[in-house]
């Protein structure tokens, strides 16, 4: 599975990309704030954006602006 953060008529979401098509499982009830939290949920996340991705709807990627996967980095200390 492979997850983005894509900009879509204005706002920032994030889905799954399926083919020709990304899944926005960004609006479902549950949904992490955004990828970053997703993914430090860990195996819970993973296994709640899989289930997600069969019910939400689906946007064309030509249709979305891909955007870096976490908006604004962590900055590491040192």
């Amino acid at each position: 599975m492979k997850l983005a953060t894509f900009r879509h008529q204005g706002a920032l979401k994030f889905g799954a990309v399926e083919g020709e098509d990304i899944a926005d499982v960004s609006a479902l009830p549950g949904a992490p704030a955004g990828l970053r939290e997703l993914l430090e949920r860990g195996d819970e996340g993973l296994a709640w954006v899989r289930q997600a991705a069969c019910e939400s709807p689906r946007l064309p990627l030509a249709e979305v602006q891909l955007c870096a996967p976490t908006p604004a980095p962590r900055t590491s200390p040192g």
